[in-house]
């Protein structure tokens, strides 16, 4: 729910605060989701955090894909927004397969979310 809200909103949030503050702000909400799921106390606040992290994972993906086929010479647009995609499929496989590692520790694996949002 959280990436489909974020798919939707980013492209108005991008052009009325600009593309780099829509990042900056996906980048917060991908920081600020895997903590709260680190330090849940109830069902409820888990809910929260995911949904931060979907949030922030649509905003990114809507908006970075736009600034990336923006600045990027027209001979390699497509590869580079290709690369993009497949850097956050990448991703997606990486966060699944640390779920598995680290199943019995699921608060650390939350909180090493947080880690990528910092770059």
């Amino acid at each position: 729910m959280g990436a489909a809200l974020g798919t939707l909103v980013a492209g108005s949030a991008a052009d009325i605060f600009g593309r780099k503050k829509a990042i900056i702000l996906s980048d917060i909400f991908l920081f600020c989701g895997p903590l709260i799921l680190w330090m849940a106390g109830s069902i409820f606040q888990l809910y929260i955090g995911r949904f931060l992290i979907g949030l922030g994972f649509g905003i990114n993906l809507l908006v970075c894909s736009i600034y990336l086929s923006e600045a990027s010479p027209t001979e390699i647009r497509g590869s580079i927004t290709g690369i993009y995609h497949f850097a956050a499929l990448s991703g997606i496989i990486l966060s699944t397969t640390s779920g598995i590692v680290f199943e019995g520790d699921w608060a650390f694996m939350f909180a090493l979310a947080s880690i990528p949002a910092c770059g």
